[in-house]
């Protein structure tokens, strides 16, 4: 086994950690070995039942949480402590989502959203003060936007507008959330009230450039639209969930293969790096 797979926490290693390692390695996991540097964070993502963790500097995959329930939706605390994310249960004869976080240190787990309705897509705000998610009827289509702090308090709607299940993201200053309306338009609400403060275009799974300039999107291909004068960059790539690199370098996106990375500024598949065989990407703080 390479030397640099890093043991999960605590030093423990389960028999499925050891086969995720080596999936990983199998599948062709690729890293940027040459790259000038080391970068602040690390590159997460979910195998459905747990969440892995890499370098996108150095190989070696490895668990954060492993789980016996589906657990997807990952979005960090901005210290990269603690995690939110949906977690699926089969309870009374039918599907039930909750959103849930864990302490990476001490490896307390907290349900946020005991209550009778489902609740999907949390995001962690940038102070770390609240945890936007959306919530709707058991059997719905439209969901609510709603803010909870970390410890379960303060849980409230955020405006009248309804949304499609896909992830809320806060924008960098905390004072905006970039989201999917129900009729799949990427839309700015403020995050405090919910209100309306503009519609960008058709697609849905927003992310922010660490700027705030910017949000990109899916839409037919991978779009960049400039907030400030409404120009648009499609990217050559197509995929799903893709998340903004905190340091602007990079955007992660989940493609059929696997997580990859894409540079915003890239014109050309050339470029492209294939991270790992998982699915929807998170960005968290080298902790």
């Amino acid at each position: 086994m390479p030397g640099n797979v890093k043991l999960p926490p605590r030093g423990r290693a389960s028999t499925g950690s050891w086969l995720l390692w080596g999936a990983c390695l199998l599948a062709g996991c690729t890293h940027d070995a040459t790259a000038p540097g080391q970068h602040l964070y690390v590159l997460t993502f979910d195998n459905s039942f747990g969440i892995l963790q890499t370098s996108i500097d150095t190989p070696g995959v490895y668990p954060v949480m492993e789980d016996t329930l589906t657990t997807y939706d990952i979005t960090w605390s901005p210290d990269g402590r603690r995690v939110a994310f949906t977690r699926e249960y089969y309870d009374t004869g039918q599907y039930s989502f909750r959103v849930v976080t864990y302490d990476t240190q001490t490896g307390n787990q907290q349900i946020l959203t005991p209550g009778q309705d489902d609740y999907f897509q949390p995001a962690w705000s940038p102070d770390g003060t609240w945890i936007a998610y959306l919530s709707r009827p058991r059997g719905g289509f439209d969901a609510s936007l709603r803010g909870i702090r970390p410890d379960g308090t303060g849980d409230h709607q955020l405006g009248p507008l309804g949304y499609y299940v896909r992830p809320p993201r806060w924008s960098p200053d905390g004072r905006a959330i970039a989201a999917t309306r129900n009729d799949f338009m990427v839309v700015i609400v403020n995050a405090t009230t919910g209100a309306l403060m503009d519609t960008i275009a058709p697609g849905m799974s927003p992310t922010w450039s660490p700027d705030g300039k910017q949000l990109a999107f899916v839409s037919n291909s991978l779009t960049i639209r400039n907030l400030d004068g409404g120009s648009t960059k499609v990217l050559p790539v197509t995929g799903y969930d893709p998340a903004w690199s905190p340091d602007g370098d990079w955007i992660a996106f989940d493609a059929d293969s696997g997580v990859h990375l894409v540079s915003p500024t890239a014109t050309d598949t050339i470029g492209i790096r294939f991270i790992a065989p998982y699915t929807r990407p998170a960005w968290r703080l080298k902790h």
